[in-house]
């Protein structure tokens, strides 16, 4: 089954964020990627025994377990305390929000930050979802062919192999970068919180309009509900000097294009399922994304990506 995990909390009482600034030395945290293509680490909520929590580029607030939370020793809201909504693929649903008082990532502390709460029982995947905006230092540093994700302050660290730069546009504190999909340009939200990529009717219609329909592929979400996926066949999907050619790509219109205002525009979301294939360094205060392969790495060759290693997510009814 398809599991694409959307994200994206819009409150409804205003809650200040108290994300910490970090010292500067560069932080190195080793995660793992899951079978379903989830990015994974370690999150301890007030000193409890680690969870496993997602590292979401695509979030803007914390999402969490209420049971992980109330083990915590954290007490829960009341039932009639105001709730924050949530946007998942079925719509924007509201959930039960508090403030964690202390967590943390292998020793990166966070302290007095919202979250919106959840029950796991109806939730698909990984339960614990962390925004990676909560990292406070200049480089975000996704070494994703090693597994490995390092903070530091200062310029991004050179590669010796093909780099693309791209400029972030930030649309509620999520990501984007241009694109081009068979030659149109586009905007792609960098979304570590997805394992798949997949484009809007609007980017399809005019890229690839020869999608067609294909009743048991489904874009499921993290909230209740899913939406009816196309296919679309690309010849090219252009990522700065990056390029991957010849595949198919999922096309569905979930309300998170609607909600950030891109419903009528060419946009598409850029999932684990093709960001994993990369080095991904992004400079909070630049606002610039750099991709960059390893020439070590046999699928690589020219910056460009074979469609033979890029793993394919259609979800089956």
């Amino acid at each position: 089954m398809l599991r694409s995990l959307r994200i994206f909390a819009a409150w409804i009482a205003a809650v200040a964020m108290a994300w910490p600034v970090l010292a500067s030395e560069p932080v190195v945290l080793e995660f793992r990627l899951t079978a379903n293509g989830h990015m994974i680490l370690p999150l301890s909520i007030a000193g409890a025994p680690p969870r496993e929590a997602v590292i979401d580029t695509g979030a803007n607030h914390a999402f969490l377990d209420s049971g992980h939370v109330a083990a915590a020793g954290i007490e829960l809201p009341p039932p009639e305390a105001p709730k924050v909504n949530v946007l998942g693929i079925a719509g924007i649903q509201p959930y039960p929000a508090t403030t964690i008082p202390h967590a943390s990532v292998e020793g990166v502390q966070f302290d007095q930050f919202p979250a919106a709460l959840h029950d796991s029982s109806s939730f698909p995947g990984p339960t614990n979802i962390l925004p990676a905006i909560a990292f406070d230092h200049r480089i975000l540093d996704f070494d994703f062919p090693e597994r490995r994700l390092t903070l530091y302050d200062g310029k991004p660290t050179p590669v010796k192999t093909i780099r693309s730069r791209l400029d972030i546009r930030e649309i509620n504190e999520i990501w984007f970068v241009r694109v081009k999909l068979n030659r149109r340009q586009g905007w792609a939200m960098i979304d570590t919180g997805s394992n798949v990529t997949y484009v809007n009717s609007a980017f399809a219609d005019t890229a690839a309009p020869r999608h067609r329909a294909k009743a048991d592929a489904f874009l499921d979400g993290s909230t209740d509900g899913d939406a009816l996926a196309r296919i679309a066949r690309v010849n090219r999907l252009n990522l700065g000097d990056h390029s991957l050619s010849d595949f198919e790509l999922l096309v569905a219109d979930p309300p998170l294009f609607e909600h950030l205002g891109l419903d009528g525009e060419p946009a598409m979301v850029l999932g684990l399922d093709a960001l994993r294939h990369f080095r991904m360094q992004v400079d909070q205060q630049q606002g610039r994304l750099y991709l960059s392969v390893s020439g070590r790495r046999h699928q690589f060759h020219d910056g460009k990506i074979n469609p033979r290693d890029l793993r394919r997510f259609l979800g089956r009814r």
